[in-house]
């Protein structure tokens, strides 16, 4: 063969389907680096609430910032926040939901959910209504004392109810697993751009003949709660059963990426646009109402971290009352002023008040 034949058959490189696959992985992965995941908290790392116990219905916070717990019939669970995590995956804290009342007889309306819900403003990378409207790709650990199928679903909550289901398989129990779920782009029902619930995302862990006498739908549809929950086993069905996970990442594309990791700072102010707790106490002081009946009062200014999704709601509770009313306090998205009066004649004194503050979707 002479050295111009050699060259030229040393420049027909063949690379295997497998190859290709690779490089497409690699590239796609690195055209997504840097801020990509739509999830807040989904390390299960930021926890200001303490231990929610007795959860059996729809909206109850869980201890876990932007996380909600959903159910309807027998079951009761308490949740709490977890050091168990998967081995080397990178993460410190998960989720645990402990099953305290089974529900083993499944009736109608029967469910049990796991839910996280979005802005409007925050999806507009999905390109939701569009011809050019992206897949999602959501990734996340469970573990779980029961095994089979799962479903996840994506709600669309401003376009007449459109979801998306999908399942997945729990395969080992009481062993940690990486899930990943692909859905499809919706070219249907735009996202408004604004600081309204749009979208949520949800994991069924039980789900009653209501959600599972027809055909699953795998694509973006109009809600039918009997195509809901199709295949879903029950995880409830008794106090032995626990629920671990954490990990989340829902990202644009069908590939699942490398998690995302914030600094814990960030993952806090973050949370606190939704939530936020005077840990401290508010101190409102101490005085004395004159007898000539003068009203003598004590304000309190703060400032929030990060300014709040919307004027929040303001719920005061603990500390100390003496001789004086309840709080008062008056808030807008950047900060607070909380005020306390004497009630009656005489020494008066308020302190260690604990306030939260909620603009929660």
């Amino acid at each position: 063969m002479t050295k111009s034949a050699t060259r030229e058959a040393a420049d027909k490189v063949t690379f295997t389907q497998t190859e290709v696959n690779s490089a497409i992985t690699a590239g796609d992965t690195a055209a997504r680096a840097g801020r990509k995941n739509l999830i807040l908290n989904g390390e299960m790392k930021v926890a200001q609430r303490p231990t929610a116990s007795g959860l059996n219905s729809y909206g109850a916070r869980l201890p876990v910032d932007g996380w909600l717990w959903g159910s309807g019939g027998a079951v009761e669970a308490t949740a709490t926040q977890s050091s168990d995590v998967p081995t080397g995956a990178g993460f410190s804290k998960s989720l645990k939901l402990d099953v305290t009342t089974a529900d083993s007889s499944l009736v109608s309306g029967d469910y049990v959910q796991l839910i996280q819900r979005f802005e409007g403003q925050n999806l507009q990378l999905m390109k939701k209504g569009t011809s050019s409207a992206e897949s999602l790709t959501l990734s996340f650990w469970i573990k779980t004392s029961v095994t089979g199928t799962y479903i996840a679903r994506l709600w669309d909550n401003e376009n007449s109810s459109r979801c998306i289901q999908k399942p997945y398989t729990v395969s080992v129990a009481n062993t940690w697993e990486k899930k990943t779920v692909v859905f499809e782009g919706d070219t249907t029902g735009a996202f408004s751009s604004d600081n309204l619930q749009r979208m949520n995302l949800t994991l069924w862990f039980m789900a009653g003949p209501n959600y599972t006498s027809g055909t699953l739908t795998t694509t973006w549809s109009p809600w039918v709660a009997a195509n809901g929950a199709v295949g879903q086993v029950n995880a409830v069905a008794s106090t032995s059963n626990d629920i671990y996970i954490t990990g989340f990442q829902l990202e644009t594309g069908s590939v699942a990426t490398d998690f995302e990791y914030l600094s814990f700072g960030e993952k806090l102010a973050l949370c606190h646009r939704h939530y936020y707790k005077v840990l401290t106490g508010v101190d409102g002081g101490y005085g004395n109402k004159g007898g000539n009946g003068s009203v003598y009062s004590f304000n309190s200014t703060g400032t929030f971290p990060v300014k709040m999704r919307t004027t929040p709601t303001a719920v005061v509770s603990g500390g100390t009352l003496d001789g004086c009313s309840a709080y008062s306090v008056n808030v807008t998205k950047d900060g607070y002023i909380s005020r306390v009066a004497p009630s009656g004649t005489g020494a008066y004194r308020a302190f260690e008040q604990n306030i939260t503050f909620s603009a929660e979707l």
